[in-house]
């Protein structure tokens, strides 16, 4: 019967980032609610890629926080290509 089949239960994502003006942070899955994280580690984006780092690093710094049981900030920095000043002046 239709009805009586089991519904697959959701999972929530394995990964939540929250954003904090412009950086994406990373609070690990710690053993238990009393644990606190090891380290907090800082990605600064870099050029091209790094204006994007939860979409280009995203699962690398996962594994790293989940790892390393440690907070992960990723602040991106925009690509600037060096004649676009000259060009606005």
């Amino acid at each position: 019967n239709y009805n009586n089949q089991r519904q697959p239960q959701r999972q929530p994502p394995p990964f939540e980032w929250e954003t904090y003006k412009s950086s994406s942070i990373l609070f690990p899955k710690l053993p238990t609610p009393a644990s606190r994280p090891k380290a907090i580690l800082h990605f600064v984006g870099g050029t091209f890629f790094g204006s994007y780092p939860r979409k280009f690093y995203g699962s690398l710094l996962e594994q790293i926080a989940t790892k390393c049981d440690a907070v992960v900030v990723a602040t991106p920095i925009p690509l600037v290509l060096p004649g676009k000043r000259l060009v606005t002046q």
